[in-house]
């Protein structure tokens, strides 16, 4: 797997049983770094000088090159921290990746017609929880204001999710997700007569959730005009 970031970004690893950092390594120009002989365990590597608020995906790669684990900035903490459980003793190969144009691509709300949803691009939550992460204030700012200067528009909230998990617990996510956001909409000032909200779990997806990149693009809140 090629990288396409190729800043030199230092990242630390620490060791939870010790809960100090035990190692740390630079990016080399193609994004790439090692921590070897690693003990099985838990750990959690931080982006030291990284972007955090650019989509950031790390993959472990076996001694053979080949992925089997992957963290998005989906999971990634406020300070940069991603956390992956028992590592393999032998060599781990980690890769850096920066979507580049991710942060360009923002979302076009003058697309917000009747029945069509609109998927909101840069709202980010903690896995597996509702919380919106901090992150996400910006492209929600810009909704309330569109929603402000079209007063006559009234918006449907939809989460989805992917189909990792029971279907339960995908369900009350999904909703969840969705009421923060409505939520807050409405403690920015759109009345809550113009807004709803709704979960739909993993009922709806987009594409096909085989890959992690299909499951990254189901997991998703939408906004959609009602009539």
């Amino acid at each position: 797997m090629t990288s396409n970031q190729r800043r030199n970004t230092s990242f630390l690893l620490q060791a939870a049983w010790l809960k100090k950092e035990i190692n740390a390594t630079r990016t080399d120009a193609a994004g790439r770094f090692n921590f070897n002989n690693l003990d099985k365990g838990h750990y959690s590597i931080r982006i030291e000088d990284g972007h955090s608020d650019q989509y950031t995906e790390l993959v472990m790669e076996d001694d053979l090159n080949v992925p089997y684990e992957s963290a998005s900035s989906n999971s990634m903490n406020a300070d940069g921290s991603f956390k992956f459980s028992k590592l393999p003793a032998q060599e781990v190969h980690m890769q850096r990746m920066i979507e580049e144009d991710f942060n360009n691509d923002d979302t076009d709300f003058t697309k917000l017609v009747t029945g069509e949803p609109v998927i909101l691009k840069h709202v980010y939550f903690e896995t597996g929880q509702g919380q919106l992460k901090e992150q996400s204030n910006s492209e929600l700012d810009e909704l309330t204001e569109y929603l402000k200067e079209h007063s006559e528009l009234r918006v449907k909230v939809a989460g989805h999710t992917d189909n990792t998990g029971g279907s339960k617990l995908n369900q009350q996510l999904s909703e969840n997700r969705a009421k923060s956001v409505y939520d807050y909409l409405a403690a920015k000032g759109i009345e809550s007569g113009r807004l709803s909200y709704e979960g739909f779990g993993a009922s709806k997806h987009i594409v096909s959730n085989i890959s992690e990149e299909g499951r990254k693009q189901n997991r998703r809140v939408e906004v959609v005009v009602m009539k």
